[in-house]
């Protein structure tokens, strides 16, 4: 289903460049292309997930098919504490694992000021572990909003030297 839904947004996203401007719709095409843009960072994290997945499934498995019998409690048990370290190690290898796979996630995570101190820390020790495997960083990729508000702010400035400089005199409306 995933995947159908994907190749459906594509779909619906190259009828879109195709279209005419009178059948355009500027917030369907951005809502397609972002809804592209997140499953294809879903799709990256699709096999990780499943390999994640598997001890898990094989603790919790344990803890509930084998037999409720003395000797085999401790098993049972020892099965259930696997499974919530399991469940804690997931979520901290998930969020590194996320954190490495998308550049705009390392972006939208150093805006908070705690985590940046922390990933400061981690991008030296990774940038270690790089320069050993001769690994190259990844490419800075420049938000896709920053190109608009720079846009936007250099007509504002335009717009204000030109109030500055202008000879033509002010015209006020006077209610009677």
């Amino acid at each position: 289903l995933f995947q159908q839904v994907l190749t459906i947004n594509e779909n619906y996203n190259r009828r879109l460049q195709k279209m005419t401007m009178s059948s355009y719709c500027l917030s369907r095409s951005y809502q397609i292309k972002e809804n592209i843009k997140i499953m294809h960072l879903l799709r990256k994290l699709a096999y990780p997930t499943i390999l994640f997945n598997i001890p898990a499934f094989a603790f919790i498995s344990m803890y509930t098919f084998l037999p409720h019998e003395e000797r085999i409690n401790v098993v049972r048990n020892i099965s259930v504490a696997f499974f919530d370290l399991w469940i804690s190690l997931y979520a901290l290898s998930f969020g590194i694992l996320t954190y490495n796979l998308e550049p705009r996630m390392q972006e939208s995570v150093r805006r908070f000021y705690l985590a940046a101190y922390f990933l400061n820390s981690y991008d030296d020790f990774t940038g270690r572990i790089r320069k050993l495997t001769n690994f190259s960083p990844p490419p800075q990729i420049a938000n896709e909003t920053d190109i608009y508000f720079n846009m936007l702010s250099k007509d504002l400035h335009n717009h204000n030297q030109l109030k500055k400089h202008s000879a033509l005199s002010t015209i006020s409306v006077i209610e009677i």
